[in-house]
């Protein structure tokens, strides 16, 4: 798995054993919320798949619930950490 956010080179599998890093698919059957999740992406009209994912830095830590060790997502769990370089901007395919 990778993360599909701008800028962000995480990825899951073996070579990051050493960080608590975890993967969470897009929203896809709650409209509302995925729209919120892709204008703090600045990809507002970009269709994720089932197969992409966003990893937990781009949460803060009163998103995830951990039970058992096992952290899950929230389900009202909005991704507001992104950092784009200041002279990022936005472009549409076709353009």
């Amino acid at each position: 798995r990778y993360c599909t956010a701008i800028c962000c080179k995480n990825r899951g599998g073996p070579n990051n054993k050493d960080r608590k890093l975890s993967f969470y698919p897009f929203p896809l059957h709650d409209k509302d919320r995925l729209e919120k999740w892709l204008k703090n992406m600045k990809r507002d009209s970009w269709v994720p798949s089932k197969y992409q994912f966003l990893c937990s830095d781009h949460f803060t830590p009163d998103s995830l619930d951990i039970q058992w060790g096992i952290r899950s997502l929230k389900q009202t769990a909005i991704p507001t950490i992104f950092s784009l370089p200041e002279d990022y901007q936005v472009l549409e395919w076709g353009q």
